[in-house]
């Protein structure tokens, strides 16, 4: 049976995949999933962000006995996979990817942080920081502090900047929703041209929240791009 890691996205939880696990172990895999620190109730490390997450799943790899595992990582959880896989060689197995964002200008850095102000969650979408307080707890506005702060880290240091990206041999499934407005297709492209290993797919009627994503389907392509040697 294949052993595959899924991973969640920043302001996730481990339980945001449990429609994908249920998927993919209807195909026999072994299913593994975890939240990061600071997710899901968890307390806080010394550390957030990108470097911190890639030790956890480094961790979580050795703890479990996993010998080169296959990763499925949706949003943050595919770059915290790959930058992971480029700094260690022959660690992972194959990796999958959905709405994981590339592109981190500052541009882009200074729209996406805007929106993760606690304040101006609580006071345009109190429906989205009650679903956060009942993922995190009441330290939800700290991890939405956190996100922004590990937003601007990722394009201060670039994790997977060209030289790492054309260095990763690791067989790699880059992945993006057709209504995805976080996640453009050209970064996602430009990527892949890069990627010596690399496929691409596109889930059609889907948007970047994984809720809005058909995991029957997605599950099925998981499934084809792993067992295919």
């Amino acid at each position: 049976m294949e052993n595959i890691i899924i991973l969640h996205g920043a302001l996730g939880v481990a339980e945001d995949l449990k429609s994908l696990a249920i998927s993919l172990k209807n195909y026999d895999f072994n299913v593994y999933t975890f939240s990061f620190s600071g997710h899901s109730k968890t307390a806080f490390n010394s550390n957030f962000g990108i470097e911190q997450f890639s030790d956890e799943l480094n961790d979580f790899i050795i703890q479990n006995a996993l010998k080169r595992p296959d990763i499925f990582g949706y949003s943050m959880g595919g770059y915290v996979a790959m930058y992971l896989a480029s700094k260690q060689k022959d660690f992972i197995g194959k990796i999958i990817t959905l709405g994981t964002k590339f592109n981190w200008s500052n541009e882009t850095v200074e729209k996406e942080t805007k929106m993760l102000n606690p304040d101006t969650i609580l006071a345009k979408v109190p429906a989205f920081a009650k679903l956060l307080e009942e993922k995190h707890g009441e330290h939800w506005k700290t991890l939405a502090l956190k996100t922004a702060g590990m937003m601007k880290e990722i394009g201060e240091k670039a994790f997977l900047n060209d030289d790492n990206l054309k260095a990763l041999e690791t067989s790699i499934l880059l992945g993006l929703a057709d209504r995805d407005q976080m996640v453009t297709l050209d970064e996602t492209r430009n990527v892949f041209t890069q990627l010596p290993n690399a496929a691409m797919y596109m889930l059609p009627q889907s948007k970047h929240q994984i809720e809005s994503v058909d995991t029957d389907l997605l599950g099925r392509l998981i499934k084809d791009f792993i067992l295919v040697k």
